[in-house]
């Protein structure tokens, strides 16, 4: 004890790394996982060479093995997109998109999920600013002809709608001006964030 007060400092601590079933076997993991092995196939070869320990360990090693040659390696650095990013760039015209967004769009268009995707809502972006009604009917029959097309609830939806489209198309009136009133009104009366004097008001009349 009389040692421990006469201390300035913390007193060290050496902690041994604790040996674990895995680690006899790391080198060999590290083999196998270059060759391509996958980690149930790993853990099957690690067994019949004598590892008993358990699954969650083979998956926990090899995986820290490619997350760190993820991070020591720059060609195998991925750039994550945020999908609303990329949700922005798909409905976006192309012209008004940046040098470095058209990249990075282009990079995403690669993949053959994302362009069918992207040209379906560039082709429905340029027919609602257009306001090219007969363009729009054989879009929406083109989404209509299969369930399984992307868009086809979202089209079921606007066919229920019909009239209300229609007139958006054919008519230069818009009631979007009220929109914004009427959401802000529906925002506070949901979440009670009346004025003061409103809810003062409020209070009165309860009594």
């Amino acid at each position: 004890m009389k040692k421990y007060l006469q201390t300035t400092t913390p007193p060290p601590i050496h902690r041994r790394k604790r040996k674990t079933p895995i680690s006899p076997f790391l080198n060999r993991v590290i083999e196998l996982e270059a060759q391509g092995q996958t980690i149930p196939s790993i853990d099957s070869l690690l067994r019949k060479e004598g590892y008993s320990g358990t699954f969650s360990s083979v998956r926990t090693t090899v995986e820290t093995i490619r997350r760190n040659r993820k991070r020591n390696d720059p060609s195998t650095l991925e750039q994550r997109i945020s999908r609303k990013q990329l949700a922005y760039w798909i409905w976006s015209p192309y012209h008004r998109l940046s040098e470095k967004e058209k990249t990075d769009l282009e990079q995403c268009l690669k993949d053959p999920a994302v362009r069918p995707v992207y040209e379906v809502v560039q082709e429905y972006r340029e027919v609602v600013d257009q306001r090219d009604y007969d363009r729009f009917l054989v879009w929406l029959r083109h989404q209509l002809l299969d369930s399984k097309q992307r868009f086809y609830p979202y089209a079921r939806r606007l066919r229920s709608d019909w009239q209300a489209v229609k007139h958006a198309f054919l008519l230069p009136y818009s009631h979007g001006v009220l929109e914004g009133p009427i959401n802000r009104l529906k925002t506070i009366k949901t979440n009670d964030g009346w004025p003061s004097w409103i809810r003062s008001v409020r209070k009165t009349c309860s009594l």
